[in-house]
């Protein structure tokens, strides 16, 4: 994702601030280009952290963890033939969620997990990781993994 330096927006003034700095994204907020994981760089994984952190504070992630949960809507999503195309639904709303918290945050896209990449990096023999949690950045850059009770 390409950034340009912008003046941080004020939204009581309604007008951008020469005081502090935030990146904003080159492409129209209507493109959606959805990248890997390790393919973000350093900027949009904290950006796309931040607009975690900030969902979970503001309780809207919560939310979105509920009724995803929820009994009904789980026969729905997960065991009729809709399971893609309901996912796909409740993903861009996560992601419209997250698009509406803050200005900084309106170009942003849920990334990818590109897993086979992972997988060939614990099958490769050379054993330089054994398992997701170990092989993955994006599960590390995102809180971890629970140790392996062997």
């Amino acid at each position: 994702m390409t950034y340009t330096k912008q003046v941080k927006y004020n939204r009581s003034a309604s007008s951008y601030s020469s005081s502090s700095y935030y990146y904003h994204c080159e492409e129209s907020p209507e493109i959606r280009i959805r990248r890997e994981w390790s393919a973000l760089g350093d900027y949009g994984k904290a950006l796309y952290i931040d607009a975690i952190e900030t969902a979970i504070e503001r309780k809207l992630h919560q939310r979105f963890v509920e009724w995803h949960a929820h009994h009904l809507v789980h026969l729905n999503a997960h065991d009729t033939c809709s399971f893609f195309l309901w996912h796909r639904r409740f993903t861009l709303a996560y992601e419209n969620m997250l698009r509406s918290l803050e200005p900084r945050f309106a170009c942003l896209s849920i990334p990818f997990w590109d897993i086979s990449r992972d997988y060939r990096k614990q099958e490769d023999g050379t054993f330089q990781c054994r398992e997701y949690g170990t092989c993955s950045d994006i599960i590390r850059d995102l809180g971890g993994w629970p140790p392996r009770q062997d």
